[in-house]
């Protein structure tokens, strides 16, 4: 207690000399139960809340916001009209917010819309959010004829939600031409796979060569994927069964096939035997009969079944003794199985033609047609690798970069540029989105070609 000190001095003393005039009883009193105080008696700091608040200037106001006004203060008859402070606030009950306390929704002129909209879409507040939350977030407080439109074209303008978003419409891109083949070998495709764990031979790459008319599989195990070792195992296999007319690089239905089989067969703690079993794998391929042709690869590629028949556990005679007598092959039963061989070749090519009008059908109805032409602005999509070293991740790097169309292939494959002329390749439309914002003028070349190849046209233009 103060007064029982010996000798207060400084602050003590004062106090001391001040309290001396009163006569009171110090009763102490518990924290739990002296709540205002105590929180009184704590240091706290203090808190800045920055008011996201619109102001509206007398320049800002045009002829029908000053008129609306005048009409509002010198009539009653219109209660869903209210002036205050010179502002002007409208009578909006929203269904999503029943407290009726925020009816009054302030009216923005024409001109200070667009920053309303920065402010309820673009800032870190609001979060770049989509356009039914936008909406929203607008008429809680505001109101303008046609929110909902102006809303939908500041979010579809948007160059950071265009960046990062994926769109939620259907992808560009119908199912392309089918691919007219009536023999083997006649159009092959390629593909790689992997890269895999290094196996015990020192392999981490899968070439696939396939015949596109038989499903014929070829497996190669590589220990790189580089160009040169590919080049010598294509060419290896054209010295083998002949040049093919085209060759694809588009696999992925056998990629899965394949890929189940090894991940069937491995062992589980050693990934890397996934090279052991690889020509049993596509032995298994070419013996099994394909859902679309009818038949087994091995018959429509050589004319004959190439499947090992079972164990025989028991040898006749006659069986041992058919190696000491002389074969012979009847050349008109050869033409005729050549002649019946046409015919099966016929059979599988209108197999695949009904096989392709059937999947197109599907295909088509999760996509639409890509309405893009030369000049066009597109949103490109990014293909990036996490990098730890250089603090950089993937997924939160833009998924969208702008780019120019500077020729149309087909119907569904472009060339572009980026938004600064460097040539970035040949892109697919399901990897394209539309551009809806306004777009900078640059100067663009571009080039239309025929059907045989050859540069028809040549445009230069601006954008």
């Amino acid at each position: 207690m103060i007064h029982k000190m010996k000798d207060p001095h400084g602050k003590l003393a004062r106090w001391a000399m001040k309290l001396q005039a009163f006569s009171f009883d110090i009763v102490h009193r518990p924290g739990s139960s002296n709540v205002v105080p105590d929180a009184l008696s704590r240091s706290i700091n203090a808190i800045e809340i920055q008011a996201d608040g619109v102001e509206i200037r007398e320049e800002h106001k045009n002829t029908w916001y000053k008129d609306k006004v005048k009409s509002v203060l010198n009539s009653d008859s219109d209660i869903n009209w209210r002036v205050r402070d010179g502002l002007l606030y409208k009578k909006i009950c929203l269904k999503q917010y029943p407290d009726k306390s925020n009816d009054w929704k302030l009216y923005i002129p024409e001109i200070l819309r667009s920053t309303i909209l920065k402010r309820c879409h673009n800032d870190v507040k609001a979060g770049h959010l989509g356009i039914r939350k936008t909406v929203f977030r607008v008429k809680q407080y505001y109101y303008w004829p046609n929110i909902l439109g102006d809303v939908k074209r500041h979010v579809g303008q948007c160059e950071i939600c265009a960046k990062f978003k994926v769109s939620q419409r259907l992808p560009f891109g119908y199912m392309g031409h089918q691919r007219h083949v009536n023999r083997p070998w006649q159009i092959i495709s390629l593909d790689l796979m992997g890269p895999f764990p290094r196996s015990k031979s020192g392999n981490t790459m899968l070439l696939v060569i396939t015949c596109f008319f038989s499903k014929f599989v070829l497996l190669f195990p590589l220990r790189t994927g580089k160009a040169d070792k590919i080049c010598s195992i294509v060419e290896s296999q054209f010295l083998l069964f002949g040049v093919p007319q085209a060759i694809i690089s588009d696999n992925e239905r056998v990629d899965r096939v394949i890929g189940t089989m090894i991940s069937s067969f491995i062992n589980t703690k050693k990934h890397n035997e996934w090279d052991l079993y690889l020509q049993s794998f596509a032995y298994a391929v070419r013996t099994s009969v394909h859902e679309t042709t009818g038949y087994t690869p091995s018959f429509l590629f050589f004319g004959r079944e190439t499947a090992i028949p079972p164990k025989v556990t028991s040898i006749s005679y006659d069986a041992v003794n058919m190696f000491d007598k002389p074969l012979s092959i009847d050349a008109k039963e050869f033409l005729v199985s050549n002649k019946k061989l046409f015919s099966v070749y016929e059979k599988v090519e209108q197999k695949m033609k009904d096989a392709h009008k059937k999947s197109t059908s599907y295909y088509n109805l999760k996509r639409r047609e890509a309405k893009l032409n030369v000049g066009d602005t597109v949103w490109k999509m990014n293909k990036f690798l996490s990098n730890a070293g250089k603090i950089f991740m993937a997924k939160l790097a833009p998924k969208f970069d702008k780019a120019i169309i500077v020729e149309r292939l087909s119907s569904n494959v472009f060339r572009l540029n980026n938004w600064y002329g460097k040539p970035l390749g040949v892109w697919h439309a399901k990897d394209l989105k539309p551009y809806l914002g306004e777009c900078n003028r640059m100067r663009v070349e571009t080039k239309t070609t025929d059907t045989d190849g050859d540069c028809r046209r040549l445009d230069v233009f601006e954008i």
